[in-house]
């Protein structure tokens, strides 16, 4: 699965990275993106815009909100069998920027954190379904999921699953409302190849949703390194 990641570029860089026009949300880098937080996605809606949705799908027809947290991802293997899933696929699809994300190795009882980028350091998008959702007052709650699949062997180790992340020449035809078949894009919803990651181990510090700086993401000091592998 994906949960947690790190979007660590501010507004301009995502206008610029996406081709956006300009836009007056207000965001900062985010370090420790975490469920049902806000956070940047891309839509598209004649054009592509960037917009702040909260992370967790809330579906239209939802009771309440509180669904949302247990839909964080997606799998790709049945995004056509779920009524929330595949109403999102057909009309509602989205790209999910980040710089990078999270994974834990489980050693005994303990949970070391692990920090993965792409070896570019450039932003990566990974595939993204959203909705709206509206409360008895008449406020609408926009939300997203991120699709997940098998991961690649670099990955595998620390989580049996991972985002969908697309290749950048490959996010227009995500997004493309014309393109309605999975099985037209099977093949841009694989798992990202192996050779394009590097990782590091980063502070306990990330454990906490409530820690969000930009020293989460560089690597774990001497002295934690040497308690873990005592």
């Amino acid at each position: 699965m994906c949960g947690r990641y790190y979007l660590a570029e501010n507004i301009r860089s995502l206008e610029e990275r996406y081709h956006l026009t300009y836009t007056d949300l207000s965001y900062m880098p985010r370090y420790n993106i975490a469920p049902t937080q806000y956070a940047p996605v891309i839509i598209k809606d004649g054009t592509k815009q960037l917009k702040l949705f909260k992370w967790g799908l809330i579906p239209s027809w939802a009771k309440d909100l509180s669904i949302g947290t247990k839909m964080i991802n997606a799998r790709v293997e049945t995004l056509l069998e779920k009524k929330s899933f595949r109403d999102a696929f057909y009309k509602r699809r989205c790209l999910v920027p980040a710089s990078g994300f999270y994974e834990w190795e489980k050693i005994g009882n303990y949970k070391q954190p692990y920090e993965f980028h792409l070896s570019n350091h450039k932003i990566f998008s990974m595939a993204g379904l959203w909705d709206v959702w509206t409360n008895l007052k008449g406020e609408k709650i926009y939300s997203f999921t991120i699709i997940t699949t098998e991961p690649n062997e670099y990955i595998r180790p620390y989580h049996h699953r991972m985002a969908v992340i697309l290749h950048k020449e490959d996010e227009d035809r995500w997004l493309d409302g014309e393109i309605d078949n999975l099985n037209d894009l099977n093949g841009i919803l694989k798992p990202y190849p192996s050779r394009f990651f590097e990782k590091q181990r980063v502070s306990e510090a990330v454990n906490s949703v409530r820690n969000d700086y930009p020293e989460l993401i560089q690597a774990a000091s001497v002295e934690e390194q040497i308690k873990w592998d005592i």
